[in-house]
């Protein structure tokens, strides 16, 4: 039995935004954790911590949409893509209340929502297209 691939696509039935989901969070986990590290290296100030962890989950929110759309078989890749960005940045919304005790869901916080939602969106296309290439 070959070893499971998250970036090419089963025949197994699959649960595409939860894959989508883990795949970001994982490499969002990993993203910070390299951020943290050069930030303590090269004594970065706080602007460019902030603009780091966005440009981290712009990273992660992609990977995770292509993954989850490369993997979807009956619903549309935009529908999947989008809703793997919906619900990691809600995730993200989450902690941050949870662990800073804010509430970000002002203007500017549903404004990075959409954004995420928009951009999984469009990564599930470019990822169910590609996926379709291939059979």
């Amino acid at each position: 039995m070959p070893a499971f691939n998250a970036w090419e696509p089963s025949d197994q039935k699959t649960y595409p935004v939860l894959l989508g989901i883990s795949v970001a969070i994982v490499l969002s986990i990993a993203g910070i954790l390299i951020s943290l590290w050069l930030a303590e290296s090269y004594e970065w100030d706080d602007g460019m911590m902030i603009t780091s962890s966005y440009i981290v989950h712009a990273l992660a929110t992609v990977c995770g949409a292509y993954a989850a759309s490369r993997h979807t078989v009956s619903k549309p890749g935009w529908y999947v893509g989008g809703m793997t960005g919906f619900f990691f940045s809600l995730i993200m919304t989450g902690i941050g209340f949870w662990s800073f005790h804010t509430f970000t869901l002002d203007a500017g916080g549903v404004l990075r929502i959409l954004l995420m939602t928009l951009a999984g969106s469009f990564v599930g296309i470019i990822g169910a297209h590609r996926h379709l290439e291939k059979y």
